[in-house]
């Protein structure tokens, strides 16, 4: 998988079209008081340019980074507001109107933010220097590592202690910035190993962005991509608070078999997101999402009552606990909990198999797409959390106004204790 690219501090169409155009993935929008700072009509204008909006934008799943990589396949940038120390009702207010993909939060209220922003994708800002800690931050948000400065929010252009950046991003996927140029990033990515890079000063002359300079950091991130060979995990995860066992081999992020880690692993040699170091065997709690090969798949509730049995007796026959679920109109997601010997590739594997072929008998097409996506849960809280965001992508989707309106989703005895 590429490292993902960030242009932050667009101000204008053009320079909007320019980072698109150059293979950018995210462009940013300063929204908060900044030199920097696009209005609100000028960040709608950048927006309608761009296009329309992913199909992603419904799916939240329980790990910030595994979010990005699914609405990233859509054929145009996402685009991100950055916010300061602003209210969370009033960020989401100007998110929705100007129709932001996701929110990125620079101050250092963003915890306090978030309970306003609950459904919105967020790129918060930490600062490893000070010691900021990766399991402070809640994992359905993508950390951006930036250096601590005494009054600036963000936008420095100065770098971050880089072991202390590769110390954070070896424990969850992060994004870098500060003081990137074309001329620097790649020894920056070796250094780091991060999961995406932000850029805003370094592709700037005289203050404003320079358009040959975007093209210029997205090649040199794409040519450092080619010689590290990079592979992408989510946090690593297992029954300890804190997994050791993480190392840097060949080029690679490697993990200790040890340790059991979790998540999403992306490499350019392999066709599947599942981790080739992890049985995935165990009593383990697995967040999935399986998508459909159409948009509409889970309208019928007919077929939707006929795949809520499957997984009742297939998770059974398999050894697993089924703590959520929630058929949404073109995936499933999942909260499932193993036991000792069960098989997340079996289970998967014979669900995926019985629905598909009770629905191809019915509609005469294939029901799944080829794989599915999974993190591994290590803590109490996590699963909690991870429920809510299952059972509230109904009312996130706009499909119901709360969630106990929503036919397709359980099981109903842990709905009722929720």
């Amino acid at each position: 998988m590429s490292v993902r690219i960030k242009i932050c501090g667009v101000r204008t169409i053009e320079a909007a079209r320019a980072a698109a155009d150059a293979g950018a993935d995210f462009i940013g929008m300063v929204l908060t008081q900044s030199r920097r700072r696009a209005g609100p009509e000028m960040a709608r204008a950048i927006v309608a340019e761009l296009g329309e909006r992913p199909a992603m934008m419904s799916v939240i799943p329980p790990s910030g980074a595994e979010w990005f990589e699914l609405a990233l396949t859509a054929r145009r940038p996402l685009v991100v507001g950055v916010f300061g120390e602003e209210a969370g009702e009033e960020i989401a207010q100007a998110a929705r109107s100007i129709g932001l993909d996701a929110i990125q939060l620079s101050g250092r209220s963003a915890l306090a933010q978030a309970v306003a922003l609950d459904g919105w994708p967020l790129i918060v800002a930490v600062r490893p220097d000070e010691g900021d800690d990766p399991d402070a931050l809640p994992l359905t948000m993508l950390p951006l590592l930036e250096a601590s400065h005494a009054t600036k929010l963000g936008g420095t252009g100065e770098r971050v202690d880089a072991a202390a950046a590769a110390r954070y991003a070896a424990a969850r996927p992060s994004m870098l910035a500060g003081g990137l140029t074309a001329e620097d990033v790649a020894e920056a990515i070796a250094a780091v190993r991060p999961w995406g890079v932000d850029v805003s000063g370094g592709v700037e002359t005289d203050g404003a962005k320079d358009h040959e300079k975007i093209r210029a950091f997205v090649a040199a991130v794409r040519q450092a991509d080619r010689p590290l060979g990079l592979s992408v995990q989510v946090k690593a995860t297992g029954q300890r608070d804190r997994p050791e066992g993480l190392s840097l081999q060949g080029g690679e992020r490697t993990v200790d078999r040890t340790d059991r880690p979790s998540g999403l692993s992306f490499n350019p040699r392999r066709s599947s997101p599942r981790l080739s170091n992890f049985d995935y065997l165990g009593p383990y709690v697995y967040s999935l999402t399986i998508s459909t090969a159409a948009r509409d798949d889970f309208r019928m509730a007919s077929f939707v009552d006929d795949c809520t049995q499957l997984l009742g007796t297939i998770s059974a026959k398999h050894g697993f606990d089924v703590l959520a679920y929630c058929f949404m109109p073109s995936h499933l997601h999942l909260l499932v909990k193993g036991s000792d010997g069960s098989s997340l590739p079996a289970f998967m594997k014979q669900f995926k198999q019985g629905t598909g072929y009770r629905f191809r008998r019915r509609f005469g097409r294939p029901l799944w797409q080829r794989s599915y996506y999974d993190h591994v849960l290590r803590r109490d809280e996590d699963i909690r959390v991870a429920a809510d965001y299952i059972w509230n992508n109904p009312v996130n989707a706009g499909l119901t106004s709360t969630r106990e309106q929503y036919p397709f989703m359980g099981p109903p005895e842990r709905l009722g204790q929720a």
